[in-house]
């Protein structure tokens, strides 16, 4: 058996929630996995998955400020586990812009949105994952180039 089994088991039912617009039933799941994942710290590759999904999960549900709290518990848990840039980091990043985006937080989405486009250009520059970040980063200059308060 692949020692991804009981990842892949525990997370497919919480991603399927958020793939049909389901993102309480997600929160529920992923909520549910924090609660055996460990202790944040040292942080385990399973804890900063489930931390990460239920992020997403708020970001989904417009709890933007819970949102915002667990994906930057992500962030420091990827950075932890991996040192270098990851493709779970630029989903993080991703969700982390949108959040800001949302907030009004421009500047910090553009940075968030710019680190993880750079990472797909380079990791896997034709995956639907680089497609995503690219497309999260001109929605974003498209809306701050049409922003009235812009200077």
């Amino acid at each position: 058996r692949s020692t991804l089994f009981p990842y892949t088991t525990l997370f497919r039912s919480p991603y399927s929630a958020l793939n049909s617009r389901n993102a309480a039933a997600a929160l529920d799941h992923f909520q549910t996995a924090l609660e055996t994942a460990g202790p944040p710290d040292p942080p385990s590759r399973i804890r900063a998955a489930a931390v990460l999904g239920a992020g997403m999960a708020q970001l989904e549900l417009g709890r933007l400020k819970e949102a915002e709290q667990s994906l930057q518990e992500a962030d420091a848990a990827y950075r932890k586990i991996h040192q270098l840039p990851t493709p779970a980091l630029a989903d993080v990043q991703v969700a982390r812009g949108r959040v800001a985006m949302l907030e009004g937080r421009t500047e910090d989405a553009s940075q968030l949105f710019t680190e993880a486009d750079e990472f797909w250009r380079r990791y896997e520059s034709k995956s639907r994952w680089a497609r995503e970040a690219s497309r999260w980063r001109e929605r974003q200059a498209a809306t701050h180039t049409r922003s009235p308060d812009r200077e």
